[in-house]
C-alpha cells in the first residue's frame, strides 16, 4: 500500500518515494469507469503525467466549473490533481472511478471586531444553521473588548462539500489534524489578505474604526469560496505564499484606494505585513486566554475569569456551566469550544510578525475546528466550522 504522506510531504507538493512499483513501464493501461460501473474508456497513461493533465485529456464537459470538479479514485483513494501517476502505486490494468462532485471550499459565516474605545463592527450569516455559534463570536468580541485596546477580533467559516478532504482522511493520505490545521492556516491568511487584523502605529489607525470593514467582509464572502476551492488549499507551503491570496488582497486594496485615500497607506501596510507574517499552529487541550485582573494584579485564565462573572444560576462563582446560563452569547461560544466531552480541535497560534503577533500583551490568539452542539460525529469526521479569535492590547 502507498505510504501515507506526512505534513512536510504535503507542504512540498509531493508524496515522495511512492508508486514506483506501478510504473516500471513507460505507460500504464488504465480503465476509467463511472460510479455505476459503466466504462468511460481505456487509456494509455505515461507514468510521469499529472492526474489533472489526464483528466483534461478525457474531454469532459466542464460547463459547471469551478462549482464542480472532476476527480479520479483508485480503490476509493483520491488521486490528487497536482500529482503524477508515478507518485501512486496504480498498476497497469487498474480501474479508476470517475466522479463529478462539488469542490470542497470555505465560506465566511461571521466576522466581528471591537475595542475598548467603543468602536466595533460585526457581520453574521443569519441563515446559517450555526447562527448561534456565529452570534457567540460577535458577543465574544464585545465581552473582551475592554481588555483589548487595539482590538478583539473573531471570525468563523464553514467547510462546504467536504467529501474530497474527508476522503483524504478516510484513506489515510492525511490525518484529520493535518487537514484541520491546513484549513485554519488558510483561513487566517485570508483574513490577513483583506487587512482584518493589525494596528498602524504611525497613523494610530485601528481595524475596529475602519470605514472598510463592510467592504472587506463583502470581499471575503464573495472571493473566499473561490480562493479556497479544491483540496489544493491543503498545501501549507502555498498558504504562506502572498501570491496565493491575490484574488482577495487585490480587490480589497483597489476598494481601499478608491474609497479611503487618507488611510490607504495603513491598509496596504496591514495587508503586506500580514501576508509576510510567520506563524504556526500548536495543538492544545483547551482554549487559552491571558487577561490582567485588576483585583489581583495578576494574569488569569478563562476559569478564573468565569468564576468572577455573575450568572443567574447555580454555576455563578464557579468555572462550570449549565444549560440555563449557556444558551447564547460569549459564554455559549466558550462552552461550544471548551465544553464537556470536548471533540473540537484547538490550536494556539504562535506568531512572529508585525501584524498577527501584535504586542507583547497579547491576550489570546487561538484557532479551532468546531462541531455543532448535538451534531453526530464519527471519530475521523472533519469539523464543520472553523474559528479564529484574537485579543490584543498595546499597554
Amino acid at each position: 500500500m502507498h505510504s501515507a504522506p506526512d505534513f512536510k510531504d504535503m507542504a512540498s507538493g509531493g508524496y515522495g518515494g511512492g508508486g514506483s512499483e506501478g510504473c516500471n513501464s513507460t505507460n500504464l493501461n488504465l480503465k476509467v469507469v463511472t460510479p455505476d460501473g459503466e466504462l468511460h474508456g481505456t487509456f494509455d497513461v505515461p507514468c510521469g503525467e499529472n492526474v489533472d493533465q489526464f483528466i483534461e485529456r478525457l474531454g469532459l464537459d466542464k460547463e459547471d466549473m469551478p462549482a464542480e470538479c472532476i476527480v479520479l479514485l483508485h480503490d476509493n483513494r483520491l488521486l490528487q490533481p497536482n500529482h503524477a501517476f508515478q507518485d501512486y502505486d496504480v498498476p497497469s490494468g487498474a480501474t479508476l472511478t470517475l466522479l463529478r462532485e462539488r469542490q470542497s471550499r470555505l465560506r465566511l459565516a461571521a466576522f466581528a471586531c471591537a475595542d475598548s474605545w467603543g468602536d466595533e463592527f460585526s457581520w453574521v450569516e443569519e441563515t446559517s444553521e450555526a447562527s448561534k455559534l456565529s452570534a457567540g463570536v460577535v458577543e465574544w468580541c464585545r465581552k473582551f473588548a475592554p481588555h483589548c485596546c487595539i482590538g478583539s477580533y473573531g471570525a468563523m467559516c464553514t467547510l462546504e462539500s467536504p467529501a474530497q478532504m474527508q476522503r483524504l482522511v478516510d484513506s489515510g493520505e492525511l490525518s484529520k489534524a493535518v487537514v484541520v490545521e491546513a484549513i485554519l492556516t488558510f483561513f487566517i491568511r485570508s483574513l490577513l489578505a483583506v487587512g482584518r487584523l493589525g494596528y498602524d502605529y504611525n497613523s494610530m489607525h485601528r481595524v475596529t474604526e475602519s470605514s472598510d470593514n463592510a467592504a472587506a467582509t463583502s470581499i471575503l464572502r464573495e472571493y473566499l469560496p473561490q480562493a479556497s476551492c479544491n483540496v489544493n488549499l491543503l498545501n501549507i507551503k502555498e498558504a504562506h505564499n502572498p501570491e496565493r491570496f491575490a484574488n482577495l488582497s487585490e480587490p480589497y486594496l483597489k476598494h481601499a484606494q478608491e474609497n479611503d485615500t487618507g488611510h490607504f497607506a495603513s491598509f496596504e501596510a496591514r495587508v503586506k505585513n500580514g501576508l509576510a507574517d510567520k506563524f504556526q499552529l500548536n495543538a492544545c487541550e483547551e482554549l487559552e486566554i491571558n487577561l490582567f485582573d485588576d483585583a489581583t494584579g495578576d494574569f488569569i485564565g478563562w476559569r478564573e475569569f468565569l468564576e468572577k462573572q455573575a450568572r443567574p444560576c447555580g454555576c455563578s462563582g464557579s468555572h462550570k456551566w449549565c444549560d440555563e446560563c449557556c444558551q447564547d452569547g460569549w459564554l455559549k461560544l466558550l462552552k461550544s469550544v471548551n465544553g464537556p466531552g470536548n471533540r473540537n480541535m484547538i490550536f494556539n497560534v504562535d506568531a512572529d510578525g508585525i501584524v498577527l503577533a501584535g504586542s507583547c500583551m497579547m491576550k489570546y490568539r487561538v484557532a479551532a475546528g468546531v462541531y455543532l452542539e448535538g451534531e453526530e460525529v464519527a471519530p475521523e469526521q472533519l469539523p464543520t466550522h472553523y474559528l479564529f479569535l484574537v485579543g490584543d492590547d498595546n499597554d
